[in-house]
């Protein structure tokens, strides 16, 4: 009776020390999570100061921004800036856009976008079938209009070899995020990835799953505990009584 009482003992101290491994497991995850979350919520307010250091020393210094290079009739100011696709502080050139120097770019904090002034040809034929980027992601909302003429590639070169083919609404864009039309590109900067909205918002969903998988392990353990507890009380009211 005595050996049977001090084994549930050692296997409470056992469980004791389980949950506590946990509720600290969960208390780091708790943390980690809260962190992100602040990320998530200032993604669009990150400091700029380190790209406009970088964009003063760079070849597109002093050159225009797209939003002081277009006229808008008045009142559609809000529809045109929803509407366009590329950024309104895109950089202006009148030189023919140089696509292997901007995929080599290595570009902090921020994303560049450039678009030059030559006029687009258009209508080439694609050398092959392209695909959408519609086809890489699910949702239960239809997001086929919102990514309508927009096609992947496996790397930079395709993409420079595809925009000939693109008409002027189209574009194409490689999984590292190397995005282009038929007269402009956006390069990201080098933080993008870990700044990136939909990735930290993977991250988050991950991270909240695993906290909900703790919380039950803890619940359960502990219960165990509870249990374990009062049979070792009971027990050992028993050997006093004796």
């Amino acid at each position: 009776h005595k050996e049977r009482l001090q084994l549930a003992r050692n296997q409470l101290v056992e469980r004791t020390r389980k949950v506590h491994d946990l509720r600290t497991e969960l208390e780091t995850s708790v943390g980690r999570q809260a962190s992100m979350r602040a990320l998530q919520e200032a993604a669009l307010g990150a400091d700029q100061e380190e790209f406009s250091s970088w964009l003063d020393r760079s070849a597109y210094a002093g050159s225009p921004r797209l939003a002081e290079k277009i006229k808008i009739d008045r009142g559609w100011e809000l529809a045109v800036e929803t509407a366009l696709r590329i950024p309104l502080d895109a950089l202006c050139e009148s030189a023919a856009l140089d696509y292997s120097a901007l995929a080599d770019l290595s570009v902090p904090k921020k994303n560049l976008c450039v678009i030059d002034k030559n006029p687009i040809t258009v209508g080439k034929q694609a050398s092959g079938p392209r695909i959408s980027l519609s086809t890489k992601v699910t949702s239960d909302w239809d997001l086929g209009a919102a990514l309508a003429g927009i096609y992947v590639a496996d790397n930079e070169q395709q993409a420079r070899e595809m925009i000939t083919s693109l008409e002027l609404h189209e574009s194409v864009i490689t999984q590292s995020g190397f995005w282009a039309g038929p007269n402009w590109v956006q390069v990201l900067g080098d933080a993008a990835e870990k700044d990136s909205v939909l990735q930290r918002e993977r991250a988050l969903k991950d991270l909240s799953a695993k906290i909900d998988e703790i919380k039950t392990q803890i619940d359960y353990d502990q219960a165990d505990i509870d249990e374990a507890t009062e049979t070792i009380a009971s027990d050992e009211r028993s050997l006093t009584n004796v």
